[in-house]
């Protein structure tokens, strides 16, 4: 079992969901190839509305990097403990995706997730640099400011046009909910972009390394899948 805690509360769920969907599809055509036990995903807090597609009016939970790994170290106890029987294979895991923006006690609450063995993914400036990666390679530091890594993404041709042929801008609340189609095709160079971009970095604070994405990381040691 796989538990995912996620500070978006529409973009990162709407991504998992096309991961389970792309794993039922390789798993249907005979090329799911993943070693091990294959996990159900639950996503914790999941708080969208209308069938999945719009995120709540209020948040229920706050959703910032050390709330969500305290959150998560807390489950991680509870269900390693409901577990213990169970073979290694078996035992559950539970992840963090989490974004730098502005939010303070990122290092340290990477630092507490990782004494915990709770495993983070986690992007620099936000999780839209992992879906604009799909499409082009960025490199520029961005400051902890999403807006223009998001705008970049809106404004690439082809991501418009996987909302219709004949659109030529999308808004920000378009944007939120992850397609299927959005990121098909595009995962093993967006892998390739992200590393290329990480290995930049040597300092050994998190909050300094800009850009950044290991989406890719979830994607392969949760999921399971390693491409789509």
């Amino acid at each position: 079992m796989v538990y995912v805690f996620t500070e978006g509360t529409l973009t990162e769920p709407s991504y998992i969901d096309a991961l389970i969907r792309f794993r039922q599809q390789a798993r249907d055509a005979g090329t799911f190839t993943a070693e091990g036990v294959e996990s159900t995903v639950e996503i914790m807090w999941d708080e969208r509305t209308h069938g999945g597609t719009r995120g709540p009016k209020r948040l229920a939970h706050e959703r910032k990097p050390l709330t969500i790994v305290e959150a998560a170290i807390a489950h991680k106890k509870k269900v390693t403990r409901e577990a213990r029987h169970l073979r290694k294979q078996y035992q559950p895991s539970v992840w963090c995706l989490f974004d730098r923006d502005d939010h303070q006690g990122v290092q340290r609450a990477a630092g507490m997730a990782q004494k915990a063995g709770v495993e983070i993914a986690y992007s620099h400036p936000c999780f839209e640099l992992w879906r604009l990666l799909h499409y082009q390679d960025y490199t520029t530091p961005l400051g902890g400011v999403c807006g223009e890594v998001s705008a970049r993404l809106r404004r690439n041709p082809k991501f418009i046009k996987t909302y219709g042929r004949h659109l030529t801008s999308v808004s920000d609340d378009q944007a939120k909910l992850v397609l299927p189609s959005q990121v098909e095709g595009g995962y093993q160079q967006a892998k390739k972009f992200a590393k290329k971009i990480n290995e930049q970095h040597t300092s050994p604070d998190r909050e300094k390394w800009d850009p950044y994405t290991d989406v890719w990381r979830f994607v392969e040691d949760a999921i399971g899948l390693t491409d789509y």
